[in-house]
């Protein structure tokens, strides 16, 4: 990759966010989707413990709208790394300084060293050293050596009835030369079960179409295409149930948002594009939905509010399409009065 360093072990720049979450994999998916999230790891941990939480601060519950770490004095810290087959091996020169493992977590690995092995964003490992060195080895634990074992031993019972069973010498039979009586009623039964089981596929196969994200979201659209805003605000959010995590499910937002919207429901819509975006940061809608927020709050008479809104089209998408549309929606809006320049103070 253009601009990597070509390193697997990394010092971090800022301090790790401890998440202490039921779900870590979602958390760290949105995470990852975040403009610029790779600036702050977050480590997972389920009841962390007081060593935890001195190294790391308080764990969070659930992911924050914004992750934002302590900054590191990284510049000088030394690090060799050595990567075998099963072992990778750290050197370092300081002691204490969080690094970055960017390879797959997995509960088989171990420190030799004694460090803890923490599952990072979006899916690393990242070690606290005690000392100069860490020796990172993948094992087996007790389970996968039992299992090892049973295979050999089921292995070595087959090999074994294999050769120790007598040869037979057996008498070729002379085949029929009529076909059994009973062949038609086998193909009966073999046809029927070939048409149940195409049945089954098939079942199979509209179940799993309708629950399907990317196939909702088609449907919704196409129905918000023929002006049907109520129909497709329910298949929209029948794509977003399916997949909340999905790319189908940022679309889906998005227009279920503008079916309330064309359908004049200004509270309902800017509700629904304030979710979309607050969900949804890697969305490509953004300044459209700021725009939209805008108009929705100036529909509903919400002069403070929409100017918020626009303001934010033009001060944080000022290359965008929807920026100069923004501006002349604000030159458009009357000079507030006194209360409303207050509330947009605050």
């Amino acid at each position: 990759m253009r601009g990597a360093d070509g390193r697997y072990v990394v010092p971090l720049e800022t301090a790790p966010v401890l998440l202490d979450t039921d779900d870590w994999k979602s958390a760290y998916f949105r995470w990852f989707k975040r403009p610029g999230s790779s600036r702050t790891v977050l480590v997972w941990r389920r009841n962390p413990d007081a060593e935890d939480r001195a190294r790391f601060g308080p764990p969070l519950d659930r992911l924050p709208e914004r992750v934002e770490g302590r900054p590191l004095d990284h510049g000088t810290v030394g690090i060799e790394e050595s990567l075998e087959p099963h072992r990778i091996t750290i050197r370092t020169d300081r002691p204490g300084h969080p690094l970055l493992v960017k390879v797959s977590y997995h509960p088989r690995w171990r420190a030799r060293t004694g460090e803890r092995i923490y599952l990072a964003s979006p899916g690393f490992m990242l070690v606290v050293p005690k000392g100069r060195k860490v020796v990172l080895e993948f094992g087996d634990p007790p389970l996968v050596r039992l299992g090892h074992m049973s295979t050999l031993f089921g292995l070595a019972v087959g090999l074994a009835v294999a050769v120790g069973r007598p040869s037979r010498r057996r008498r070729t039979p002379v085949p029929s030369v009529e076909p059994p009586a009973h062949s038609g009623a086998t193909l009966a039964r073999r046809s029927t079960l070939l048409v149940a089981a195409a049945a089954i596929a098939w079942t199979a196969t509209a179940e799993i179409g309708a629950s399907f994200p990317p196939l909702l979201y088609e449907k919704g659209l196409q129905l918000y295409k023929q002006e049907r805003f109520e129909e497709a605000s329910r298949e929209l959010e029948r794509a977003i149930d399916a997949g909340p995590l999905s790319s189908a499910a940022v679309h889906a937002s998005f227009y279920r948002a503008l079916s309330a919207y064309r359908s004049e429901r200004w509270s309902e819509a800017a509700d629904r594009f304030e979710k979309m975006i607050e969900e949804y940061p890697e969305s490509p809608y953004h300044a459209e939905a700021r725009y939209h927020v805008g108009l929705c709050r100036r529909n509903a008479d919400d002069r403070a509010a929409a100017r918020i809104a626009f303001r934010a089209v033009t001060e944080h998408f000022p290359d965008s399409d929807w920026a100069p549309r923004a501006a002349e929606r604000l030159a458009e809006i009357a000079p507030l009065e006194t209360g409303d320049n207050d509330n947009e103070r605050t």
